[in-house]
């Protein structure tokens, strides 16, 4: 039985590095909304998905997505009726029901 080489590609592919940053107001959105998703927990220990590690690393590989993500978060504020960062978790959470 022989064994085969199969290449991988890099872990961080040059269309990840060539995306521009997000504004501060997209990745305000971007953890506001991802902390809706997944929220932290007091009861496990376990920081929520808005954490500055775990949001900057969702930035960092939206890839393919990202025109679809930031077509979200424009979606979210508008459906929030401005920044989605700076509503009470009430309004959050009336204009987030579909993630």
């Amino acid at each position: 039985m022989s064994e085969r080489f199969i290449p991988l590609a890099s872990a961080k592919p040059a269309a990840i590095d060539a995306a521009p940053p997000l504004t501060a107001a997209q990745r305000a959105t971007l953890r506001a909304a991802a902390a809706l998703v997944i929220p932290a927990s007091a009861e496990f220990g376990v920081p929520g998905a808005d954490d500055e590690i775990i949001a900057a690393d969702i930035e960092r590989t939206m890839g393919r997505d990202r025109a679809d993500v930031l077509h979200a978060l424009e979606e979210l504020d508008a459906a929030a009726g401005g920044p989605l960062a700076e509503c009470s978790a009430a309004r959050r959470e009336a204009a987030g029901p579909w993630l």
